[in-house]
């Protein structure tokens, strides 16, 4: 993969849309260690100096359940594209470079990288709720998918309660033709498996699988912790 100062870059240019929601994401193998090493650069990036995002985040999880993927941890960033970036500035400075390239000492090989939009996001977020699960799929109509999965979520409410949904798009660096991704949020991974059984049986979920029966094919589930969020 391209060297980090070049990945960083890449991470924090915007993109031809606006007023839309949009992340990138990279995955990553740490090494031995190296988890905490990275947790203590991105913690003096964001918390020892000025650097504050326009819209969106920065967030490092860690995957606790990924199939026969190498990648231990994955590297988010979103916001709107009417204002993209940090501190009024489209571009990185050279602090931010040098911190992930001082990352990039700590990653064994860099595994994936992908970019899309953010089609729904609901008003609820993930700060009690690290636990994350994501779906990945390949949906056929994309207005149908997107619409009753919004109105599953809405009926959903007085189950999952706070517990976050969120819904985008794959716009490259996907292999397989997945097209879509869905996120949901819970406490723990008791919590994920307790509330999971509970939303498929609901009525809800039932009408949401009869809608999307015929376009929509679940490629992977993988889940992963939320270990630093910076906003």
């Amino acid at each position: 993969m391209k060297s980090l100062l070049s990945l960083l870059t890449f991470l924090v240019l915007g993109l031809p849309i606006y007023g839309q929601g949009a992340y990138k994401a990279w995955e990553f193998e740490a090494k031995e260690g190296g988890e905490a090493a990275i947790a203590m650069i991105f913690d003096d990036m964001f918390e020892s100096t000025d650097i504050s995002y326009n819209s969106g985040g920065f967030v490092v999880t860690r995957f606790d359940f990924n199939g026969t993927s190498p990648s231990t941890h994955r590297i988010i960033v979103y916001g709107e594209l009417s204002s993209w970036g940090y501190d009024g500035r489209p571009d990185p400075d050279y602090e931010v470079a040098l911190a992930l390239e001082r990352a990039g000492s700590h990653v064994e090989r860099w595994t994936k990288s992908e970019t899309g939009l953010i089609l729904y996001t609901g008003d609820k977020d993930f700060e009690e709720y690290p636990y994350r699960v994501m779906y990945q799929m390949k949906v056929s109509d994309a207005d149908l998918y997107v619409e009753a999965y919004t109105e599953m979520m809405e009926a959903l409410e007085p189950l999952r309660g706070d517990r976050p949904a969120h819904l985008g798009s794959f716009n490259g660096g996907i292999e397989n033709g997945e097209t879509h991704w869905a996120y949901m949020g819970y406490k723990s991974w008791n919590d994920y498996l307790t509330i999971g059984a509970q939303i498929r049986a609901s009525e809800a979920y039932e009408i949401f699988s009869e809608k999307v029966d015929g376009i929509r094919t679940v490629s992977k589930i993988s889940t992963e912790i939320r270990l630093k969020e910076y906003n």
